[in-house]
């Protein structure tokens, strides 16, 4: 019933940094329920007891004590029936919902748009949540106050609201077509990452940020940012306080890089607002 790939793997050990760090972690029962379009089902998950309801009678108890895994399971329907699972457990810390954690040596399963709507506003422990590359339109993320890994990469999601998401490190959200507002937490000091290309934003809501000391590279490239959403951002972005700038690992512009390339407002921004702040500007 179980397996686990290597990028599995990697996305579970980043799972358990990001869970043992909270302080507030509270052992009490959470639930959650979502949908799925299809005859199989993937996902990854860390907590300590859960019980999984699959939709088609069938129950199972799985003890997990903290350590995270990928767990599936098999409908005997051949068509695209909808399933609503329901999942209870506690100390629900990760969730995996993502095309990329199959295993394409051994099948070819496309999940992509298998899942349909989910509700998180249970799971108070949440840290680490990777539900890209499916076919979700909403997503409240106000009740997940401990969330701090977020990757909604390809998906259908209209609108974005984190403003009450103020643990968050990594923010994953490009590839969004349908994705027009983004809003930020006031307080975002953890921030290390944020990707928001190749979506189709047009508005971004930030509050003045005064240190992200860890902030490291921001992408808004391909988007529909004018020119004083663009000057908004600058404005409000903390200083570049690391004080070196390299690349990536594919030779792309990264550390203290802020990228607004592609954007209809990028020829006319300015981009002194941002340098003076430390950050090397990409129009």
């Amino acid at each position: 019933m179980i397996k686990i790939t290597k990028i599995s793997v990697i996305a579970l050990i980043a799972m358990c940094l990001f869970s043992c760090k909270k302080e507030n972690i509270e052992d009490i029962e959470e639930s959650f329920t979502f949908q799925y379009s299809g005859n199989y089902c993937e996902f990854g998950i860390c907590a300590d007891d859960i019980t999984i309801y699959w939709g088609d009678g069938k129950t199972s108890d799985i003890t997990m004590k903290g350590i995270g895994d990928f767990l599936k399971h098999s409908y005997d329907s051949v068509d695209n029936s909808l399933h609503t699972i329901h999942i209870k457990g506690t100390n629900i810390t990760y969730l995996e919902f993502s095309l990329y954690s199959q295993d394409y040596n051994l099948r070819d399963i496309d999940l992509s748009e298998c899942l349909k709507a989910i509700d998180v506003s249970k799971l108070i422990n949440l840290s680490v949540l990777n539900i890209s590359g499916n076919a979700i339109q909403n997503l409240n993320l106000s009740k997940n106050t401990n969330l701090s890994w977020l990757n909604i990469n390809h998906s259908a999601i209209q609108n974005l609201d984190l403003s009450k998401n103020m643990d968050l490190e990594y923010i994953y959200c490009g590839n969004n077509n349908n994705l027009k507002k983004l809003i930020f937490s006031k307080s975002s000091k953890y921030w290390e990452v944020v990707i928001l290309n190749n979506a189709n934003l047009t508005e971004v809501v930030m509050p003045k940020l005064e240190s992200c000391p860890n902030l490291v590279y921001i992408c808004f490239n391909n988007n529909n940012l004018s020119t004083s959403v663009i000057n908004h951002i600058f404005e409000n972005i903390p200083k570049y306080e690391l004080g070196y700038y390299v690349t990536g690992f594919m030779g792309e512009l990264y550390y203290g890089n802020i990228h607004v390339q592609g954007n209809v407002g990028a020829a006319d921004c300015n981009a002194a607002i941002a340098e003076n702040k430390g950050w090397i500007v990409r129009k």
